[in-house]
């Protein structure tokens, strides 16, 4: 099976679903996974369909897209951020699924003993 095309085909078709479908909450939650697991160089798409989103659910917070900012944050290297991001999503969402993981990275975080800087 040949995917070396797979992240640019993927890409144009989230491109192409957010461009018919400015609003739509399926076509920007596929765009936040799929450029948070491509990683750093499109962290500013993701975090450009999580704005969309976070706007949709407003005035309430949704755990899907709280957890998407602690992720940019992490991948942004950005440790105050992440680390008052999880505080957030603990405050928010105390027994969710990916609570008890974000408690583990804010510790780690907060002791120094995870360092998510760049050089």
């Amino acid at each position: 099976m040949d995917v070396r095309y797979a992240a640019q085909k993927s890409d144009e078709y989230i491109q192409s679903c957010i461009s018919a479908y400015k609003n739509s909450e399926k076509c920007h939650l596929e765009a936040t996974y799929l450029y948070l697991q491509i990683g750093p160089p499109n962290i500013k798409l993701a975090k450009k369909s999580l704005k969309v989103l976070k706007k949709m659910y407003k005035p309430k917070l949704s755990e899907e897209v709280e957890a998407g900012y602690v992720f940019v944050y992490l991948y942004s290297r950005d440790n105050k951020g992440a680390i008052k991001q999880i505080k957030k999503y603990l405050t928010e969402f105390p027994n969710a699924g990916r609570a008890e993981m974000f408690r583990k990275i804010l510790a780690g975080l907060e002791s120094g003993g995870i360092q998510v800087r760049s050089n």
